[in-house]
């Protein structure tokens, strides 16, 4: 699997920020979706921070994946 594989990112989690943008809805994921493609074209990008509400757990935590 990935890096999302591999930091415990399972279908169901639910996404709160990324990269210190709040997602309250769908177009609020494409939009960051949009930056993150720019963020990668970078030379260097660094880690990008996903804050998560794990799926069957009432626990947030914050996860860092590089690109």
């Amino acid at each position: 699997g990935g890096g999302a594989d591999q930091k415990g990112i399972v279908r169901g989690d639910l996404i709160l920020e990324i990269d210190g943008n709040a997602i309250w809805n769908v177009r609020d994921y494409r939009q960051s979706l949009k930056q993150l493609q720019a963020h990668l074209k970078q030379d260097r990008p660094k880690p990008l921070l996903f804050l998560l509400l794990k799926k069957d757990q009432e626990r947030i935590r914050f996860v860092a994946l590089r690109p």
